[in-house]
């Protein structure tokens, strides 16, 4: 379960930085009509975090904070996606889009080498 997890971070990642080429991934996913997409992505990632640490590995503690990550981002999105907007929106205006698909992206690729090393951890 955790190879699997850490390949998904991978792909993700990989969407995140470097299929820009055809347009921005990163714009699509947090473009405000696309709410849905962004969520399934997250809830799919919540899910397969909490089957690891509640069925698999309790003690992992490095996927728990994943987690919590991802619970924590689905929670603002839900309960106020006008502020999560916002910031989405300052962060474009202040960093150009390619450096913030290349910082995303590298968060993920970080998220599966972390999965990764937690199999050998725990």
């Amino acid at each position: 379960m955790l190879i699997l997890l850490s390949f998904l971070y991978f792909v993700y990642g990989y969407f995140l930085g470097f299929a820009f080429k055809k347009g921005s991934f990163i714009k699509y996913l947090y473009d405000k009509k696309n709410i849905n997409v962004l969520l399934s992505i997250e809830i799919t990632f919540v899910i397969l975090c909490s089957i690891v640490v509640f069925l698999n590995q309790p003690l992992n503690i490095i996927v728990a904070l994943i987690m919590f990550m991802h619970i924590f981002g689905v929670f603002w999105i839900i309960a106020n996606p006008k502020t999560f907007y916002e910031m989405i929106e300052e962060s474009l205006i202040a960093m150009d889009e390619v450096y913030l698909e290349r910082i995303s992206s590298l968060m993920m690729f970080s998220f599966s080498f972390l999965v990764l090393l937690s199999l050998f951890i725990f």
